[in-house]
């Protein structure tokens, strides 16, 4: 293959991997992976985006997890047909031995559900994982926040915390209707 087909191929795979709902949260979630074993530190903060953002990411484990599985399943099944398609094909290179590259294809995917297995149970071990949620007092926000607290608690996520932002502190020495209207409306939120 020549160097002009190569970038082609590069930059219309990319174009596909981009337009993939979730690729976002596959490319984070294959970050944690990769360096998962590399961690030496006594506290990691990920600042992660909007609430619908962070319950992919922590959906994307379960969902790779299930794919995985498929894989295997199709594995076992088709396994030999796999293999003799593979040498119909005339294999050159790493593909000269199919049964060997699925044979490797296979135990890395062994080795991915490994590491998920560990990270969901990194997630729900509570001496280790916890979430502070940031929300500010209005409706969507609290909302949202709302929604965060009861995804986690289905997974079994500890979320122990949550901070109030933006909280309106009124100066009595200088009465504001409009910030006397809007603390108002915050109490509302913050009780």
């Amino acid at each position: 293959m020549t160097e002009e087909m190569q970038e082609q191929s590069k930059g219309f795979m990319q174009e596909i991997m981009g337009s993939i709902p979730g690729i976002d949260e596959a490319t984070s979630f294959g970050q944690i992976l990769k360096s998962l074993d590399q961690y030496n530190f006594d506290l990691i903060i990920f600042d992660t985006a909007p609430t619908g953002h962070t319950l992919r990411l922590l959906n994307f484990p379960n969902i790779l997890e299930k794919g995985i599985v498929k894989l295997i399943e199709l594995k076992e099944k088709f396994g030999g047909m796999l293999s003799s398609v593979g040498g119909m094909m005339g294999g050159q290179g790493p593909a000269a031995n199919p049964e060997e590259l699925h044979k490797k294809l296979f135990e890395s995917m062994d080795g991915m559900k490994k590491k998920i297995e560990d990270i969901n149970n990194q997630f729900k071990d509570p001496e280790k994982t916890t979430f502070v949620a940031v929300c500010i007092p209005e409706f969507l926000s609290m909302y949202e926040t709302e929604r965060l607290c009861i995804e986690l608690a289905k997974q079994e996520i500890d979320i122990r915390n949550i901070i109030v932002n933006q909280v309106l502190f009124l100066d009595p020495a200088k009465p504001c209707n409009k910030c006397t209207a809007r603390r108002k409306m915050q109490d509302k939120y913050l009780t």
